[in-house]
Parts: structure tokens; C-alpha cells; sequence
């Protein structure tokens, strides 16, 4: 059972420093908010059955750009949601320069937002400059009452282009009707190499251990040297991507029993754990080739 937070350019754990573009005050208290949000979240959906996936970095986007549109009472519960500890005047410019620290790097990662409104609602000229420029949205109105299938195909064909066709079909049939009055759409597009090349020939189907189950699946293997901690009931390595400017962060449970136990304690202070105690060590990596979706109503987990 997999279990994966992606959260690749929010967190100093995993973002190399040699931007041009340097981390600010208020870019670190967003980053701290994020990784707080991703923790909270994480504890929520981690208790669904199955494998899961989902990207704190790209709902808190998103939801930093419905905060800016937020008045009042609906304001305040978003920037408490979201751990928004600082005031929008620099929110919005910290996400955006946030986005930009991912330029010229040997990865890639992509943030696709789309504000899609009915025409009768047209978006306030200030909004739509903030959206634009900050978030990188792009903004458009239709008239969905007279025509939500015309409307549906417009934002997919918009999206598919700015995604470079990874998304084709981003919005379904059935999520467009002549009700609708507002869209909002958040993408995040991700691509590495691995620093490590894993050798086919030493990928080969053994046995993975699941709660219940021992599927025979594609394991690929590798002995390297890696940064790494260990305690009594877990393991943590962590292992990098592209040219050591991003990585990834693997636990694994001593005993699969314990693995909603780890999943329990997840949080910021295991991690500023494992930068303080981790070393360099000979590592038998066993990493599993997987693919899987994971669809999440956020109404419900938020």
C-alpha cells in the first residue's frame, strides 16, 4: 500500500538552494505553513483504504488563489485552513516567487491554474491581474447556461495546450451543466530523472508486502549510498532526483503491521529529525514500479 505526499518544491527537505531567487522571510513562513497544512491533510486522507497520492503544494496554490478572492468570515477560515500566517500583500507575491525558484532546474514542475466563470459573473478587473500574474492562471468566461458542452471542450482544449497535452480530458462530462457559475482548475506537472539509473536487469517480480496481501509485482533494485536514519519501528532514506536538486523521501515500516502506526506520526518534526540525524550509508533499495490515480472529493476531506 502506497502512500505518497508530494510535496516537491514546498519544503526546504527537498528544494536545492542554488535559485537565483532567494527564499525571503515571508516565503519561508509560507513554506512552513505549507508543510503544516500537508501534515494536517495527510492525517486526514491517510486513513482511506488503498494507495494514495495527492500534491499539498498544488491544493495550497490553488487555495491561496481563492483566499485572494475570500472576504470576511469565508477569509479567515481559509488562512486557518491553510496555515496562511501571513498577510496577502506578501502571500501572493511568496507564491509566485515560490513557483519561479523551479526555473533552470534539472527537473521539471509545472503549475497549470484556470479560473472559468459564467459570463453574468464577470471576474473584477484587479482579481483577474492577481490571477494572472501571480498564479500564472489564465482566466476566461462562458456562457455555460446556453451552451456547457461548447464551454467543457473550450477549457479542456485550453488545458490540454498549456499542460502540453498531458491533460486532455481535465474536466468530465458530467462536471459541466447549465448551473454551473464558476470552475476553478489546478494542475502540477512533475518530471525527473533519477540520479541513480535503476538497471532493467535488475528489476524482477517479488513478492510485495501489503497489509493482507503478498502480490508479486515489479521490483527494481539498487545498492547505493544514501542519507539515512532509522529507529525502532521504521526507516527513512532519502533519495535524489535530477542533478541532487530535488529528491524523494522513502519510510518503510520494520513490520508491515506498523504501518499505519508510521503513518500516524508523519509530520514536520520526523523530518527535521531525519536532517539532523541522518547519515551517509550503504543502502539495499528495493523500490516498486507503480501507476495508480487517486480520486478525492476535497469538500468532504477539507
Amino acid at each position: 500500500v502506497f502512500s505518497c505526499l508530494f510535496i516537491v518544491g514546498s519544503t526546504g527537505f527537498v528544494v536545492g538552494q542554488d535559485s537565483k531567487i532567494a527564499m525571503t522571510p515571508e516565503m519561508t513562513r509560507l513554506v512552513r505553513g505549507n508543510n503544516a497544512f500537508a501534515f494536517d491533510l495527510y492525517q486526514v486522507m491517510g486513513t482511506t483504504k488503498g494507495n494514495l497520492f495527492f500534491s499539498p503544494y498544488s491544493i495550497s496554490n490553488a487555495f491561496g488563489l481563492i483566499y485572494a478572492g475570500a472576504r470576511e468570515g469565508t477569509a479567515s477560515e481559509l488562512a486557518k485552513t491553510m496555515h496562511f500566517e501571513i498577510p496577502p500583500d506578501k502571500l501572493h507575491p511568496s507564491f509566485e516567487k515560490l513557483a519561479q525558484l523551479h526555473g533552470n532546474r534539472s527537473y521539471q514542475l509545472r503549475m497549470v491554474n484556470g479560473l472559468w466563470g459564467d459570463k453574468e459573473f464577470p471576474f473584477s478587473s484587479d482579481y483577474r491581474r492577481l490571477a494572472q500574474t501571480k498564479y500564472n492562471a489564465e482566466v476566461q468566461t462562458f456562457d455555460f447556461q446556453k451552451d456547457p458542452k461548447k464551454a467543457r471542450d473550450e477549457i479542456n482544449r485550453l488545458i490540454s495546450t498549456r499542460s502540453n497535452g498531458k491533460f486532455k480530458e481535465a474536466i468530465g462530462s458530467d462536471q459541466v451543466t447549465p448551473k454551473t457559475k464558476f470552475i476553478q482548475t489546478n494542475l502540477i506537472l512533475f518530471s525527473s530523472h533519477w540520479y541513480y539509473d535503476f538497471s532493467e536487469e535488475k528489476t524482477k517480480e517479488e513478492e510485495f508486502h501489503t497489509r493482507s496481501e503478498k502480490p508479486k509485482i515489479s521490483i527494481m533494485n539498487h545498492k547505493l549510498t544514501l542519507k539515512y536514519h532509522e529507529t525502532n519501528t521504521f526507516q527513512i532514506t532519502e533519495l535524489p532526483l535530477g542533478q541532487f536538486d530535488a529528491s524523494m523521501i522513502l519510510i518503510l515500516p520494520k513490520k508491515v503491521r506498523e504501518l499505519s502506526l508510521i503513518e500516524r506520526s508523519i509530520d514536520e518534526k520526523l523530518l527535521v529529525e531525519f536532517d539532523d540525524k541522518k547519515k551517509y550509508a550503504q543502502v539495499t533499495l528495493k523500490l516498486p514500479k507503480f501507476q495508480f490515480t487517486t480520486p478525492t472529493n476535497l469538500q468532504q476531506v477539507l
